[in-house]
């Protein structure tokens, strides 16, 4: 595990990772962005309040691709048991037209 010095919003922080630094850099500078934003609509306010502000956001953002992807993982189990479905039916249909055919020759 590696300790990684970063920067965010002014003030130095040692982190434990198993990340590459290309990674962390990325994360890093999305938080620096979240605060920067944040930061702009509000200059007063302090930096905790900032970085909770921040925090915030970014676990809405974190839900909200949750749910997206919990929708999308119920579609797909929706899918697989319609297509399911009428494969059983075209099996059934085909059975059908087969016994239909042997019975009139």
């Amino acid at each position: 595990m590696d300790i990684i010095n970063v920067q965010i919003h002014g003030h130095t922080f040692k982190i434990k990772t198993d990340a590459s630094p290309e990674y962390v850099k990325r994360v890093v500078d999305y938080i620096n962005k979240k605060i920067s934003d944040t930061a702009a609509a509000n200059p007063t306010m302090s930096f905790n309040n900032l970085v909770i502000l921040s925090i915030l956001e970014i676990a809405d953002e974190l839900f909200q691709l949750k749910e997206i992807t919990q929708g999308s993982e119920n579609l797909s189990m929706k899918t697989k048991s319609l297509i399911d479905n009428i494969d059983a039916k075209l099996s059934l249909l085909k059975t059908i037209i087969e016994d239909d055919t042997n019975s009139t020759e």
